[in-house]
């Protein structure tokens, strides 16, 4: 190990670390030495007392800091700590010597004063990097406030727009400018077309267009397919004196789909079963499965005269499990 070493950080640590406290150093350090000599003279302090870190149980570890705003700070620290180690295990360090006087600092680290002022002056280095890091987010929130009063003088044109066509529903539409628009539909109208609102593309506003004169604009009409009606269906009510000229009024009943019964049950049984139960006029049908389908139930068309509804709709009336539902009668010609 060399008797001298140069390095002007380090012997201005060892000439006043035993003298004054870590604070007041640190303060000096971070104020007065820029990064890169701070982390030189750490790298060369680690490098000196590697010969000793075998018989110095608990000597500090060298730490490779990211880069970051606190950076600086962290490796003053550390090189503090490892000074004071060795300083306090009494280990022998070569002498630190300066070659470059201007970079010993000229005036004592006990001195308040000055030990506030090179804070102050950290401090304020911090700020100004901190702000300089803020500065793209203030442009990101310029942007976003920017497009946000796009879209809200957006909003109010199209919102002018909408009460101007409520307003004036029968007005031209078409704007001078019609090579710039394109139609959007609105509402349909009651002769089944539809009005088509124009829209500027490349124009800056909306406003703008809507307020041209409502006389320069004409009507687009786009024709919409209508829907087929419906077949009329007409029922007969008259009463005919003419024997040639009769009508065959249908007859009213109940038709229900009646299904989980046991696969066993006949037409026969289920009719004299709901005739017990006091129902008129019913008939039952057996459904029979199509394409060769086998189930292990049985289903019924069921019908009875309107006068046994009570009957027909009570559950009481048919088998636990049974179930019942209105038959659906399609028209399959129409």
């Amino acid at each position: 190990m060399a008797d001298t070493v140069v390095n002007e950080v380090l012997c201005f640590i060892q000439n006043h670390c035993s003298t004054h406290s870590r604070d007041e150093l640190l303060t000096i350090l971070g104020g007065f030495y820029h990064g890169d000599e701070i982390l030189e003279a750490k790298m060369k302090l680690f490098d000196v007392v590697e010969c000793h870190r075998g018989s110095a149980e608990g000597m500090p570890r060298l730490i490779t800091r990211k880069q970051s705003n606190d950076k600086q700070k962290l490796d003053c620290q550390d090189l503090l700590a490892l000074m004071y180690f060795v300083d306090g295990q009494k280990l022998k360090l070569p002498t630190f010597a300066a070659a470059n006087l201007r970079r010993i600092p000229p005036f004592n680290p006990s001195d308040a004063d000055v030990c506030c002022l090179a804070s102050n002056v950290c401090d304020l280095r911090n700020e100004v990097q901190s702000l300089a890091s803020l500065s793209s987010v203030v442009k990101e929130v310029t942007s976003i406030r920017k497009e946000l009063a796009e879209m809200a003088e957006l909003k109010k044109s199209v919102d002018q727009l909408k009460s101007m066509v409520l307003l004036h529903p029968d007005a031209p539409r078409t704007s001078s400018m019609a090579h710039d628009v394109v139609t959007v539909d609105t509402n349909e109208n009651r002769d089944g077309t539809r009005d088509t609102v124009p829209q500027p593309q490349d124009s800056t506003s909306w406003a703008a267009t809507a307020a041209q004169d409502l006389q320069q604009w004409n009507q687009v009409r786009v024709n919409v397919p209508k829907q087929p009606r419906r077949p009329v269906k007409v029922t007969g009510k008259k009463t005919a004196d003419v024997a040639s000229v009769k009508g065959v009024p249908r007859k009213p009943i109940l038709a229900a789909y009646v299904g989980r019964l046991h696969k066993d049950t006949s037409e026969e049984v289920l009719t004299k079963y709901l005739t017990d139960e006091g129902m008129r006029g019913v008939v039952c049908k057996k459904l029979i499965a199509k394409d060769g389908k086998k189930f292990t139930t049985a289903a019924f068309f069921v019908s009875c005269c309107p006068e046994s509804s009570d009957l027909f709709y009570d559950e009481k009336c048919w088998p636990e499990g049974a179930e019942l539902r209105d038959w659906i009668f399609r028209n399959n010609g129409s």
